[in-house]
Parts: C-alpha cells; sequence; structure tokens
C-alpha cells in the first residue's frame, strides 16, 4: 500500500459449481499492529468470481476476481466507534493468479499473487488524501481453503407407481 510493505488479513466464502467456478464474498483489511500517528488502516472486500484450470491435478491454477469497494484513512480519521466515518472510499477491482496444492479431499494450500486496482477515490471528511495510485498495487497471499470441492448432487428421484380405482 502507497509503495511499502502492509500485512493484511482476510477471507472468503463462495459456492463452487462443477470443480472448475466459484461465485462467493471475500474481505480483506490491514493486520491489526502496533501503529504509528498517522499510519494507512485499508479495508475492502466485493464480489468473488474464480475460475480453477484442472482441479483434479495435485497441483492446479485458477483464477480469481474480485470486484467492490473500500476505505482507506490513516490511524487518526480511522473511527467505527458511532461518531462518523472519516477517510476515503474507493472502487477496487482486484484480479490475480493462484497455485493450489489439494492436500486432502477437503483441504487445500494456496499461494498467489493479485493486483489491487483502486479507481474513484473520494476524499471526503479526512485530514489525509489519498489518490488511486496510492492505493493500487501487487499483493500476494498465501491460506488454506476448506470445504466440499467435488460433491455430486444427485436426488434419488422416488417413482410412485400411478394407481387407478
Amino acid at each position: 500500500v502507497d509503495g511499502s510493505f502492509e500485512p493484511m488479513v482476510g477471507g472468503s466464502v463462495s459456492v463452487l459449481f462443477n470443480k472448475r467456478f466459484s461465485i462467493g464474498v471475500a474481505g480483506y483489511g490491514t493486520a491489526p499492529t502496533r501503529r504509528f500517528s498517522n499510519d494507512l488502516r485499508l479495508a475492502y472486500g466485493g464480489g468473488k468470481l474464480e475460475y480453477t484450470f484442472f482441479p483434479n491435478q495435485v497441483v492446479h491454477f485458477s483464477v480469481p476476481l474480485l470486484i467492490g469497494g473500500g476505505f482507506a484513512s490513516n490511524s487518526n480519521d480511522f473511527d467505527f466507534g458511532g461518531r462518523g466515518r472519516n477517510g476515503s472510499s474507493f472502487f477496487v477491482v482486484q484480479p490475480g493468479l493462484t497455485a493450489e496444492v489439494n492436500l486432502l479431499r477437503y483441504l487445500k494450500l494456496f499461494g498467489g499473487a493479485n493486483y489491487r486496482v483502486a479507481m474513484g477515490v473520494d476524499n471526503h471528511n479526512t485530514t489525509t488524501t489519498f489518490t488511486n495510485a496510492q492505493l493500487s498495487g501487487f499483493t500476494a497471499e498465501i491460506g488454506v481453503k476448506a470445504g466440499i470441492f467435488d460433491a455430486s448432487i444427485r436426488r434419488k428421484r422416488e417413482r410412485v407407481p400411478l394407481q387407478f380405482k
């Protein structure tokens, strides 16, 4: 963020279709760390689409895309305590490339790179002015995916014979 390393935490929840395509939501924010008086705070999230290539291979790749919005502030402006939000809101698009390793039937390890594109930064009620370039940048991620990745939904059709009286 703004040309420097900033640890972030986040997560996503998705529904997987045909082992390849998922639709869900994701959110990320700067990690709670020891801060100085004017440190940047960033939070963003939105809808997430992801396509996975060769999901049955042990190692495979996916291309995620997040589209949503965010909020940036320095620590003096960041206030969610009911007194109002001071900072800058923005629209975000974040495409990426992720490598995944199938560890178990319900568990995957992943690592990837993304590029966060911030657009339309609206600096309102803030002492700090942010630009699109300051809030855009490369991100790297590592994590674990847990879920049902190869479920087949099959309904047993109950046949009821016709009865005539």
